[in-house]
């Protein structure tokens, strides 16, 4: 028989059905909670950059409303699915369920990849997904949020297209919005974070410290990063991080066996080699100029405009610390002009600058001093 695949909504069925049976639920109610009470399959026409139209197919599952308005995210995915998201919205059920959350279970999904598309594209993608659907969502029906490539800015752009459709205001029909726009302070961090408290908890039930401990993450995204950033301030190590793209491919075994022996944490993995190579240093025999920021110059090679000092005058604008270009050398400037006071003392300030004759300035100060000195002129 050949293989199908692997499909996320079997076995969302399967984990469903083994505990339904602990629970002993009756056949009406496994018979409902099996699948998603309303699905949504639209196809969303986008207007490209080079004049031509694309049809993209979207989705959006309602799985169960008895707690409460739906949650869920929408995500941007190549490969994305009915199945999947099916899967995801009954996950989101069970979720809200086991915390008491008074939600519902819902997900979302387009199939398409926004790498390929331009800014205004994605814009016109998710306006066009909110017009598909803007019936059938709302702070009280069903409620959107970001998920695999989605962001903020497509949040903002599905709320604006439903407040424009609503001809109101409705900052509850969307979340994860930027902070300025209603958003939540720690949203962003909210899941990463939320793993690691997961895994401490089920450290302290098995009575092991997080200094002892050694971890390895498959992908290298927001998730991935604030998971990995609170795993190491708890004081564990990360010893591997896996992440592929579709430019790399799959990691191969080669870097798979490179990964595993990996003992360091270092920098972001699509960081370039040429990033973090270090820069060489200037040396004094050496007939190249010196390296801008570098501790010593050599008064052989070097510029004139460097050989003012040997080591860089720090600028103002950098860090404490940081090294930064030395300043050429500049001329002394000319001394300022005064020009004499009415005791006849000479007036050291900046502003005292010569008045040029026979401007309006110079023609009221003698005036004024003519009429100060000699009273109201007369006619003879």
């Amino acid at each position: 028989m050949a293989n199908k695949g692997f499909n996320a909504f079997e076995m969302a069925q399967k984990q469903f059905d083994s505990v339904a049976d602990l629970l002993e639920l009756d056949q009406p109610t496994r018979d409902l909670l099996r699948s998603p009470l309303r699905e949504y399959h639209v196809s969303i026409p986008v207007p490209m950059d080079d004049g031509g139209v694309r049809v993209f197919r979207g989705f959006r599952c309602q799985h169960n409303d008895a707690r409460g308005p739906c949650k869920g995210g929408i995500r941007f995915h190549p490969h994305e699915t009915i199945d999947t998201v099916r899967a995801l919205s009954m996950w989101m059920t069970w979720k809200c369920a086991v915390v008491d959350i008074p939600l519902g279970g819902g997900k979302g999904g387009v199939v398409c990849d926004p790498h390929d598309l331009s800014a205004r594209e994605q814009e016109r993608l998710c306006r066009g997904w909110v017009r598909a659907i803007a019936q059938d969502i709302g702070p009280l029906r069903d409620v959107p949020a970001p998920d695999v490539m989605t962001n903020p800015q497509h949040m903002i752009w599905m709320l604006d297209e439903y407040e424009a459709i609503h001809g109101a205001k409705y900052p509850g029909v969307i979340t994860g919005k930027p902070v300025g726009m209603g958003g939540s302070l720690g949203r962003t961090e909210a899941t990463g974070y939320g793993i690691i408290y997961t895994v401490r908890e089920a450290l302290k039930e098995l009575g092991i410290k997080p200094e002892g401990t050694t971890a390895s993450v498959q992908g290298f995204g927001n998730v991935a990063q604030h998971a990995i950033q609170l795993y190491t301030r708890l004081g564990g190590k990360v010893v591997a991080v896996a992440c592929w793209t579709r430019t790399t491919g799959p990691p191969t075994p080669t870097a798979r066996r490179a990964a595993s022996t990996s003992r360091s944490y270092g920098p972001s993995p699509t960081a370039s080699a040429a990033s973090t190579r270090p820069r060489p240093r200037p040396s004094a025999t050496s007939g190249s100029p010196a390296t801008p920021g570098s501790s010593r110059t050599s008064t052989s090679s070097c510029p004139a405009r460097w050989r003012t000092r040997s080591t860089p005058r720090p600028s103002r604008r950098s860090a404490p610390g940081s090294r930064s270009w030395p300043r050429a050398p500049t001329a002394r400037r000319r001394p300022r002009p005064t020009r004499p006071s009415r005791s006849g003392a000479s007036s050291s300030s900046p502003t005292s600058w010569p008045t040029p004759a026979g401007s309006p300035a110079a023609t009221s100060s003698r005036s004024s001093a003519t009429r100060t000195s000699s009273g109201p002129r007369t006619r003879s």
